[in-house]
């Protein structure tokens, strides 16, 4: 399941990928996660598009507002292609709030993980999370994961029984 998350980061438009995911998440007891409504709107195109277009409404932004100054002519055609310009920007960084919380969840690839009020061994688990559940990471801190549970539950995983589903470059 772990794979198949990470795959469809790289490629959230892919068929193949969605309806792996389904039928592994079908096959390990787990309901598809609702979509969030940004979620929707980052399937219109893959990450490297959508950077593109973020480029794109830079230049255009840029080149136009420049442009008023030599040709005043069309300033305010110029400022309504820089307008168009922003808004382009505009569809990148909202792409990027959608995605943000992705880059900060975690499978669980143990089984029944004790997940505790600190991070240490010594205290009793407060719960156990089970195999192939996603959670939000908090925070980290010694070999442990601070996760949040779709339940709302909150708590110390330890990191060896967790993988981030965006990992983090070394």
């Amino acid at each position: 399941m772990l794979n198949y998350e990470r795959a469809k980061l790289l490629d959230p438009n892919d068929p193949d990928i969605e309806a792996n995911l389904h039928r592994v998440r079908d096959a390990s007891g787990f309901r598809p996660e609702a979509p969030r409504s940004l979620d929707r709107l980052t399937r219109i195109a893959s990450p490297t598009i959508i950077s593109w277009i973020g480029v794109l409404g830079l230049l255009i932004a840029g080149v136009s507002m420049l442009s008023r100054e030599a040709l005043p002519a069309h300033r305010g055609k110029l400022l309504a292609v820089a307008f168009a310009g922003f808004c382009l920007i505009g569809v990148t960084l909202g792409s990027a709030v959608a995605v943000w919380p992705t880059l900060h969840q975690a499978v669980v690839v143990g089984h029944a993980i004790p997940v505790r009020v600190s991070p240490t061994l010594i205290e009793e688990p407060i719960f156990t999370l089970p195999e192939a559940e996603i959670v939000s990471v908090k925070g980290e801190h010694e070999g442990f994961m601070l996760i949040k549970t779709a339940a709302g539950r909150t708590g110390w995983a330890p990191d060896a029984n967790l993988a981030l589903i965006a990992p983090k470059r070394r």
